[in-house]
């Protein structure tokens, strides 16, 4: 309900909470996809040593920061890397309707523990 008067808008305070409440439901659902490709990823390149999916949507849909640790990733080239994430994402039904970019970085555990030193 908006109420206007001498040329001041008025909001009820249940309705600025309404649009707080759609706005957080709106990122609660990306969340959730930020969270079951996180899941996949830490079943489709166990054992992992971290796993961490971030969204960083701009509101056009997900946009993902995708960081896998595993020693699955020894002697696999980085564009190898890549192409296997990208197969894991698109096999376990990620597809444009849902994640519309991905960040991939993924490390064996010995680059991690290093980047982690520096």
């Amino acid at each position: 309900i908006v109420h206007s008067s001498n040329h001041h808008t008025y909001q009820h305070p249940s309705e600025q909470n309404y649009l707080f409440d759609r706005r957080n439901l709106r990122t609660n659902k990306m969340s959730t996809v930020a969270d079951s490709v996180r899941e996949e990823c830490e079943k489709s390149f166990a054992p992992t040593e971290f796993v961490e999916c971030i969204d960083q949507s701009d509101g056009c849909g997900a946009k993902l920061l995708l960081t896998i640790v595993s020693d699955t990733f020894d002697k696999v080239p980085l564009i190898k890397r890549h192409r296997m994430v990208q197969k894991t994402l698109k096999e376990a039904g990620f597809g444009m309707d849902q994640v519309h970019a991905v960040t991939i970085q993924g490390w064996t555990v010995a680059q991690y523990k290093k980047k982690q030193a520096a």
